[in-house]
């Protein structure tokens, strides 16, 4: 079995391992993807044959709390590649039953180089 196929066997069963919650878990065309409780494994084949993976977290305070605080980490890595590593920070308000703004600061380090964003979002639902 060639490394890349190892790996990606290693992604599924540790995505397998990892126990099963009440949020089901999301498969896309290719690759692997597994979402459960915030948590991102993500694993493929890329059209060169080298390896590409994305492992992350994110973490939102209690959904009852008026403005909850929200981190992600998260790293990217493509075989032959620069690793990309990332932090974002924010803070998530409900305004109201159906509208939350948010905003947030990420740090990131992609292909070696510092990278500093501001993200604004709004969330509603009807």
């Amino acid at each position: 079995m060639s490394f890349r196929h190892y790996a990606l066997t290693l992604l599924v069963a540790l995505a397998a391992a990892h126990p099963a919650t009440a949020q089901p878990a999301v498969a896309p065309q290719s690759g692997v993807l597994v979402l459960r409780n915030g948590h991102v494994l993500e694993g493929d084949v890329t059209r060169a044959g080298g390896l590409a993976f994305i492992v992350g977290t994110i973490v939102e305070g209690p959904h009852e709390w008026t403005v909850r605080p929200v981190v992600e980490l998260l790293t990217a890595h493509e075989t032959d590649h620069t690793a990309t590593y990332s932090t974002l920070v924010g803070a998530i308000w409900r305004a109201s039953e159906v509208i939350s703004p948010d905003l947030a600061v990420r740090a990131a380090t992609e292909a070696g180089e510092p990278v500093y964003e501001l993200r604004a979002g709004l969330t509603w639902s009807y």
